[in-house]
């Protein structure tokens, strides 16, 4: 079970106002100050104390951009920090990626976290552009490219295949011995044939 801070706790965490003792920037006139934060399983406001929403609150001020990894699906925590962070600040967010939306037409039978990319940004430091997309691809021009070269991948998935076969045995292996489990072998795509994909 994870361990979660009592209120006094998050009190005295939050009674720092140099945040710069931890390693985050000052803020100057003519620098932009860009950050990544992976904020876990970023979703529903009662996920979290009130002491942890203020001290994300605090980590993500002292920024001019920041992006946003793990937001999941619910939208609701991101927007309050954007809230506790006022109205100078604006929020991009990308569509879900490995949410069951997309992946049923992609990987049938197969569920990942539907997770979003965030972006906060400082009105007054940050100009953005009208244009927010997702990146996209010709899938027909995919699948015909998949389609000529049939023979390579055949090759490698065969390889692949005997492979999974030595793994397999060294997984039997290490469990009768009492060894660590080894790696699962990746699949190894000939580098002219992973270029000619793209």
């Amino acid at each position: 079970m994870a361990r979660s801070f009592t209120p006094a706790q998050w009190s005295r965490i939050n009674g720092f106002t140099d945040w710069s003792d931890f390693g985050l920037p000052h803020r100057r006139t003519k620098s932009v100050t860009i950050g990544t934060f992976n904020i876990r399983k970023l979703g529903a406001v009662k996920n979290r104390s009130e002491g942890a929403w203020q001290f994300l609150r605090a980590s993500c001020e002292p920024f001019d951009l920041l992006a946003v990894q793990e937001v999941m699906d619910d939208l609701a925590g991101l927007r309050q920090i954007k809230a506790a962070l006022g109205d100078k600040w604006g929020l991009v967010v990308s569509d879900i990626t490995g949410g069951a939306f997309n992946q049923a037409e992609l990987i049938q039978g197969k569920r990942g976290n539907p997770e979003r990319l965030a972006f906060l940004f400082r009105w007054d430091r940050i100009r953005r552009t009208e244009l927010a997309s997702d990146i996209s691809y010709d899938r027909s021009d995919v699948v015909n490219r998949i389609f000529r070269q049939r023979l390579d991948y055949a090759a490698t998935w065969d390889t692949h295949l005997g492979d999974l076969g030595k793994w397999e045995q060294k997984c039997v292996f290490a469990k009768e011995t009492g060894k660590r489990r080894p790696g699962r072998p990746p699949i190894d795509l000939h580098p002219a044939t992973a270029l000619r994909l793209l």
